[in-house]
């Protein structure tokens, strides 16, 4: 979920608070990854001029559910409405 610190005021809802892109990355994996929580990261293996590892990111159990399938599939009608029928454009 999103950790930054937010300004509880009404415009927070047009965006007026700043969100780090790998938090809002993380919150919209959550949907792709059917409902689970999803640790979002940049690097998956670094390497030396030869060719050697030098890091390498460790696959990580699967996520934890945040929605319910119902409220999944209820987000995701909402959503692609909007761009149907509402005034998003795809």
């Amino acid at each position: 979920g999103i950790q930054a610190t937010l300004t509880p005021d009404l415009s927070i809802a047009l965006g007026s608070n700043g969100i780090p892109m790998m938090e809002i990355i993380g919150a919209y994996a959550v949907m792709a990854n059917g409902g689970r929580s999803v640790h979002p990261y940049a690097i998956n293996r670094i390497t030396d001029k030869d060719g050697r590892t030098i890091y390498e990111r460790m696959a990580l159990s699967p996520g934890q559910p945040m929605f319910s399938p119902r409220a999944l599939h209820d987000l995701d009608l909402m959503l692609r409405t909007v761009v149907a029928q509402g005034t998003g454009r795809a």
